[in-house]
């Protein structure tokens, strides 16, 4: 039992793992020497070190044994690697989430290399998809640099719909044969969720947060259910803000600001 209701975390299901979305993670703006600026690429490219690589594999491989839910797996990983920075932290969490919504298609041009059993090479796979292969520095690739170029250059159009959808054979088969717009469902379950913010009406009100926000150049808009909801395109460095640290704003998704909204629970009910 709990307060306020909450979006389950990935688990494993039949076939292949069905992730929920990741939470937020916030992306501040120091830098680690996880990750630099690419000096031949574009601005704001990432460099992908070994460090991130190392640790990418050492979360993975915990993480694709779904011994528990993949946010608290990952929590704990990252509370016994102190050493790794909030930068490198950030790029590690969305290369886990990556790695876990897009998992069909990685094991298959992995193949035929699992990758729970090889979590280094997976690693390497994610982050040039993520990044691209000249985001990972050389010295990170240790001989892998064919293989994550063959990985890369793997043809998913001849793969099986099901992996094209990243889903399990069982549950593609029955979201098709139930949903009519099933294509735009199963291409949205693929993609990362936003950051959903609620407002404290006690403390603030929707329109003043916004234009906060707007002023410090962050996409942010009012949600389309929830009044006291604000949604950003971006995961920003949310806990250095003066509207989080005064209470004035604080992370929930919509669908739980909704619940919260239709059960209209008195003040000490417990929402299960």
């Amino acid at each position: 039992a709990r307060k306020t209701p909450r979006k389950g975390a990935p688990r494993a299901t039949a076939g292949g793992p069905r992730p929920a979305r990741p939470r937020s993670v916030e992306v501040p703006m120091t830098r680690r020497q996880g990750a630099r600026p690419n000096a031949g690429g574009s601005q704001g490219a990432q460099r992908v070190t070994t460090l991130i690589v190392d640790a990418l594999a050492h979360a993975l491989a915990q993480v694709l044994r779904f011994e528990g839910p993949a946010d608290a797996v990952m929590s704990r990983y990252f509370r016994e690697h102190p050493n790794l920075g909030s930068r490198d932290r950030s790029l590690v969490a969305e290369g886990i989430f990556h790695a876990l919504r897009r998992l069909a298609t990685l094991g298959w041009v992995m193949q035929p290399a699992v990758p729970v059993r090889a979590p280094r090479f997976a690693a390497l796979v994610t982050l040039a998809r993520q990044h691209g292969f000249d985001a990972l520095e050389e010295r990170a690739l240790r001989g892998d640099a064919n293989a994550v170029k063959h990985a890369l250059a793997v043809n998913l159009a001849q793969a099986p719909a099901s992996v094209r959808a990243e889903l399990p054979h069982w549950l593609y088969l029955a979201i098709t044969a139930q949903y009519d717009d099933a294509a735009a469902l199963m291409t949205a379950l693929t993609e990362p969720a936003p950051l959903d913010l609620r407002i404290n009406l006690i403390k603030a009100n929707r329109d003043a947060v916004l234009e906060e926000l707007r002023a410090h150049h962050v996409a942010a808009t009012a949600m389309r259910y929830s009044p006291e909801g604000i949604r950003l395109s971006t995961k920003p460095a949310l806990t250095q803000w003066p509207a989080y640290r005064e209470g004035r704003i604080e992370v929930q998704e919509e669908g739980s600001q909704l619940i919260a909204r239709l059960l209209q629970p008195r003040r000490g009910v417990m929402v299960v």
